[in-house]
């Protein structure tokens, strides 16, 4: 088990920010939908993936060391967040 990491990151558009020495690498993209009803003019869209970069380990006793188990995302906003909107046909 790794300790977990802690940073700042800016948004913007296109990212991509290594995670420490970990061999992983945060990717996001943040954009401004088109019309949606329901959505607030000015909303940005936000998708962040956490990319296991590591090089796939050869010996199989110790290939669970280049893999990547229950990662955990947690997000601290400097501006409000919206629930994500549910397509209409889906809702209940």
């Amino acid at each position: 088990m790794r300790d977990p990491l802690e940073l700042v990151v800016r948004l913007k558009p296109n990212m991509k920010k290594k995670l420490g020495n970990s061999g992983l690498t945060l990717h996001g993209t943040l954009e401004i939908p088109g019309h949606i009803e329901g959505l607030p003019r000015g909303t940005h869209a936000l998708s962040l993936s956490v990319v296991n970069d590591r090089k796939p380990i050869e010996d199989k006793s110790k290939r669970d060391e280049g893999y990547v188990f229950q990662v955990g995302l947690s997000l601290c906003l400097l501006v409000q967040a919206l629930a994500r909107l549910r397509a209409p046909d889906t809702m209940t």
